[in-house]
């Protein structure tokens, strides 16, 4: 039976929404060990998260518009088992609208069991709603329970986001991460004792110490305190002083000082717009192994920024630093075979974007990147 061009829309977005989060991963592996008939009898034994992927199975190989209706009844009954990825699963759909109801405070409820459950993206989706205040009212205090349960995960994605909210909270301890300080100067005693306040959110204290050590002329501290002034962190916000800062850590040969000097220049940020400028600095701090520059020079040349348009070397940089888990540069790329008439590439950009998803299942894609999936056949 042929699908109707309504019922492959829902299926993608229906797909889009579960991709959003870690769980299209999580099914699609748990889908490959185990066979659509095997799923259902699991199920039927009382097997939470066999449920969850034979709800799965009918989303996938969906004929009909029943079997939209099936993957609700199953991620329910894998929900009711008390699986959080059932309960996840549920709640995405429930809040999306795509099963035969839409109910967001019903959804939120899913997303709290899931939690309950132990189920870390139930736990970062609550942090997250109460961060940005959407569907529920905008509570800090409450975002940083739901962030802080399952911070001591191997994923460490909860403690990430944990110390984003503790920082604006102003709760340096707890901002502290639970991982061990890691850093390419290891030997400088007095710099990493600076950079371990600072990544503990002390930055009043580090910004003191890195001020010393930078009119010591030592580049990391000065790049680090640029950071500092860029953000606004335990110090006033002051671009120019943060382009000052990245400036001296460049001209001490540091490569990512250049890469701060240079969005300076492209966004004028504390420096007038230079696009020259620029190129020339992102260009020497991706030769010496910044990704994030190739990223930014491949940016400039796939959108001309300040330099001819030239999509060959555009995606020789993306393309590296994608391979490398830069993030936005997988992006760019699957956005950029869709968008761009003359390279055009439907399995190209999918290809791209999913690598993108794979990176950070939470990511999320732009318009352009979401419209794409619309229109997948």
């Amino acid at each position: 039976m042929k699908l109707t061009n309504t019922l492959k829309f829902i299926i993608i977005i229906l797909s889009f929404a579960l991709c959003d989060n870690a769980n299209a991963q999580i099914l699609s592996r748990l889908a490959h060990k185990t066979t659509f008939e095997k799923s259902k009898s699991d199920c039927e034994a009382g097997k939470g998260e066999a449920c969850a992927v034979h709800g799965y199975f009918h989303m996938t190989l969906a004929n009909s518009e029943s079997d939209i209706k099936q993957t609700t009844k199953y991620f329910e009954k894998s929900c009711n088992l008390d699986s959080g990825l059932g309960c996840f699963s549920l709640a995405s759909i429930l809040e999306n609208g795509f099963s035969d109801r839409k109910d967001p405070k019903e959804a939120n409820s899913k997303f709290e069991q899931s939690c309950k459950l132990n189920y870390e993206d139930g736990c970062i989706n609550l942090g997250i709603k109460y961060a940005q205040g959407k569907s529920v009212a905008k509570d800090l205090e409450k975002s940083l329970t739901y962030l802080s349960k399952l911070c001591n995960s191997k994923t460490m994605r909860s403690c990430y986001y944990k110390r984003e909210i503790a920082i604006k909270l102003q709760k340096p301890e707890i901002a502290k991460l639970h991982v061990p300080f890691k850093n390419n100067f290891e030997n400088d005693i007095e710099f990493k004792q600076a950079a371990i306040k600072w990544q503990s959110a002390d930055y009043l204290n580090a910004n003191r110490a890195l001020n010393k050590l930078c009119e010591k002329n030592k580049s990391n501290a000065c790049v680090m305190l640029g950071e500092s002034y860029f953000f606004g962190l335990g110090t006033k916000q002051d671009f120019s002083k943060a382009a000052d800062l990245y400036e001296k850590g460049c001209n001490l040969n540091l490569p990512i000082g250049c890469d701060g000097l240079a969005n300076a220049y492209v966004n004028g940020d504390g420096r007038q717009k230079d696009f020259n400028k620029a190129l020339n600095l992102f260009t020497n701090a991706c030769d010496l192994g910044v990704l994030d520059a190739c990223y930014n020079l491949g940016k400039m040349y796939s959108e001309a920024e300040g330099v001819e348009k030239n999509l060959g070397i555009a995606f020789d940089l993306l393309d590296d630093a994608c391979r490398n888990s830069i993030l936005h540069a997988c992006h760019n790329l699957g956005v950029l075979f869709f968008i761009d008439e003359e390279n055009f590439d439907q399995m190209l950009a999918k290809k791209y974007l999913e690598n993108a998803l794979r990176i950070d299942p939470n990511f999320q894609p732009s318009k352009d990147a979401l419209s794409y999936l619309m229109q997948m056949k």
